[in-house]
């Protein structure tokens, strides 16, 4: 795991903090809360953002 993660959309940074902050920060809101299947992940939070899926 990492001490700090950076969200970048379009090449503009979004929000940086620790996994946990982003996760607890953005709990709520309505476009993270619509994608996540259960408990808010830190995935849940970047697609929500970002409004994109993360690919491999």
């Amino acid at each position: 795991m990492c001490d700090r993660v950076a969200i970048i959309d379009q090449g503009r940074i979004i929000t940086c903090e620790t996994p946990k902050n982003l996760i607890e920060k953005h709990r709520n809101d309505p476009t993270v809360k619509e994608v996540a299947r259960g408990e808010v992940t830190l995935e849940d939070v970047f697609i929500g953002l970002t409004g994109g899926e993360i690919r491999d």
